[in-house]
């Protein structure tokens, strides 16, 4: 059985992936998700390979990481592969840097940077046990990319310009591990597309539009992510890929 976490499941591509890893009974799946509230769509599936934990990104790293002790049953082998998935993006996070709202900013960071630094805090433990090649999957985003063509981005594009700096640390920090089961876990960093989600509004849609981006669905984007995430391993940990597999600049 392959175990995935992934955070932020309840919308968006974390729940199509989770709509797509458990169709196979083989895969057991936890994810995470604000509140109780937040989760009921997903509750009334009664997936039986379907564990939830309620966490906000914005909670302190101690509240994660005694939240995440329900790994200690769920998954009593380790976990497989971590995907970093839950972030703030909406309009209000890409506008014209002469309009953008400065004092979200710290909104934004706290949730989309320290997030995924609390997160990956509290996973590591439940992460290195067990065997197999482990992985870790940070979901960038072209936004973050210095030199990126499209308008926009603030603080959405900065914070992930963050998570991809992040993504290359964890990728060199483990690679230089004396643990065996750490140094050949595999560390990857991706754009999963233009995805058509609620953070679009008419000016953001002119903008891609101008530069020729085109949108794809939640559910292509998590089948090319999953894709990815196969067929990647210690040899390219540590890289950026956009949702077609190909190597993007920093």
């Amino acid at each position: 059985m392959t175990t995935y976490f992934i955070t932020g499941v309840n919308k968006g591509i974390g729940k199509s992936l989770v709509e797509l890893l458990t169709k196979d009974s083989n895969n057991l799946v936890i994810g995470t998700v604000r509140n109780e509230a937040k989760a009921q769509e997903l509750l009334s599936l009664k997936l039986e390979n379907l564990k939830l934990i309620y966490i906000d990104m914005a909670d302190n790293v101690t509240k994660f990481k005694e939240q995440f002790k329900a790994l200690e049953s769920y998954a009593p082998n380790g976990v497989d592969v971590f995907i970093q998935n839950a972030a703030i993006v909406d309009p209000d996070t890409m506008k014209h840097s002469t309009l953008c709202d400065t004092d979200y900013f710290s909104t934004v960071f706290d949730v989309n940077v320290t997030g995924t630094v609390r997160a990956y805090q509290a996973i590591y433990p439940y992460l290195f046990k067990g065997n197999g090649t482990k992985k870790m999957v940070f979901i960038g985003s072209i936004s973050g990319i210095i030199g990126e063509p499209s308008a926009g981005g603030n603080a959405y594009g900065l914070s992930k310009a963050a998570v991809h700096r992040f993504g290359t640390q964890v990728a060199k920090e483990n690679r230089n591990s004396q643990d065996p089961l750490i140094n050949q876990s595999v560390t990857l960093i991706i754009h999963p597309g233009v995805v058509e989600t609620t953070m679009h509004n008419d000016s953001s849609r002119k903008a891609l539009t101008e530069i020729g981006a085109s949108y794809i669905t939640t559910d292509d984007s998590a089948r090319k992510l999953l894709k990815i995430i196969n067929e990647n391993g210690i040899e390219r940990s540590g890289t950026l890929f956009d949702e077609e597999g190909e190597i993007l600049p920093w």
